[in-house]
């Protein structure tokens, strides 16, 4: 038996019939001069997202992107592996995740 928590829709339950989907998440923060912009407002959701993962007992990482073009590289890489990916920055990082990823069956979270 595999112990992590499923990554799932936030107010629902998890999947409860066995076919739950248990993957590990990927967080990608943007790079550090994003995640300091607008008075840090994505750095304290990085560290509200990592929490929130934690107390439910995920299974995750967290990458710092060095710009977009390493955070496709992150996507592409995880999405292989079957990872969920989690965007924590704004809408430049979350097109550019959502361009790797919408072709395929890998979801991805945003936190803005």
């Amino acid at each position: 038996d595999d112990d992590r928590a499923a990554v799932g829709v936030p107010g629902q339950p998890p999947d409860s019939s066995g076919d739950s989907d248990d993957r590990r998440a990927l967080l990608i923060g943007a790079d550090e001069a994003d995640l300091f912009a607008a008075g840090g407002r994505s750095l304290r959701s990085l560290a509200r997202a990592r929490a929130a993962l934690e107390a439910a007992g995920a299974d995750f990482r967290v990458e710092q992107t060095t710009g977009l073009d390493h955070a496709r590289e992150l996507a592409a890489e995880a999405a292989e592996r079957g990872e969920a990916i989690v965007a924590v920055g704004g809408d430049g990082l979350v097109g550019a995740l959502a361009g790797v990823l919408c072709d395929g069956p890998v979801p991805l979270a945003i936190v803005p």
